[in-house]
């Protein structure tokens, strides 16, 4: 696969994925549509340095998206959005917004924690949620596209 189609496989993931977060009530349809989000590949090596696979953030004029490393392989990336689809609701929800160098999370301030730190996960707490509920939305997704797994 080419880097569009990559691009476009993971942006269909991600409407399935967000999906099952409307319908189990985590976010609604209005939060999700009320910001044009999207996806993009990193093909710069970027997250490569943060150690990290995907990440969601917002750019310069507040528009959630999620960057991939386009680098790796497909099940590889697949594995990664739903982890990086429910940060993404949670920015469209307003419950997070990423900074540089921290993170204002349902308006408290958490100074930003190093992926390699062990309190990376526990330290902040969208990291905490996504971690609590991606496996199960990893699942359905598998059941769904059992062929990416």
């Amino acid at each position: 696969m080419d880097h569009t189609e990559i691009k476009e496989l993971i942006e269909q993931l991600a409407v399935y994925c967000l999906g099952i977060l409307v319908k189990s009530g985590f976010v609604s349809v209005e939060q999700i549509n009320q910001s044009p989000w999207y996806v993009k590949l990193d093909e710069d090596g970027q997250l490569d340095k943060e150690l990290f696979l995907a990440a969601a953030s917002v750019d310069d004029q507040c528009r959630p998206f999620i960057l991939f490393d386009a680098n790796n392989q497909l099940e590889a990336l697949a594995y990664a959005v739903p982890h990086e689809v429910i940060h993404l609701a949670q920015i469209c929800k307003g419950d997070w917004l990423p900074c540089y160098g921290y993170s204002m999370w349902k308006g408290v301030r958490i100074e930003r924690i190093k992926a390699e730190d062990p309190a990376y996960t526990t330290g902040q707490p969208w990291e905490a949620e996504a971690h609590a509920i991606d496996e199960d939305l990893r699942a359905k997704m598998y059941e769904t596209f059992p062929m990416l797994k």
